[in-house]
């Protein structure tokens, strides 16, 4: 679908949101700065938030869903390893490489979404 955009007055009749998940407890008072938040997020009511204004939306217009999206395309072979390629040059970990091949593309978009907890090194390993 291209993009075509020539008016910012005019109404809107498809949008594109990303409805915040567990991406959000990243976010703690110590990390906040790097993800440019001022605070620490109430995921839970950014959540009731978000789902309201997305009835809202689809009240007038038609609303895709970035997950959804992303989901359909993961479905390709061609546009997974691609997105695998991209991944893996921002973020170059084999054990990442393996775990993004071996997953259902729903799975793939939840990882890249919301990130994973790093393995805990030798010593946690062995307390």
């Amino acid at each position: 679908m291209p993009v075509h955009v020539t008016s910012e007055i005019g109404a809107l009749r498809t949008v594109l949101v990303h409805s915040p998940g567990n991406e959000l407890l990243a976010v703690t008072p110590s990390t906040r700065a790097d993800f440019l938040y001022d605070d620490i997020v109430d995921a839970d009511l950014a959540k009731r938030e978000h789902r309201r204004f997305v009835q809202v939306l689809e009240r007038f217009c038609e609303v895709l869903h970035v997950r959804d999206l992303l989901t359909d395309v993961l479905e390709d072979p061609e546009v997974r390893e691609l997105i695998i390629r991209e991944t893996l040059d921002v973020v170059p970990l084999e054990p990442l490489a393996a775990d993004l091949r071996g997953l259902p593309p729903a799975a793939v978009v939840n990882l890249l979404i919301e990130g994973k907890e790093e393995e805990p090194g030798p010593l946690s390993r062995t307390l």
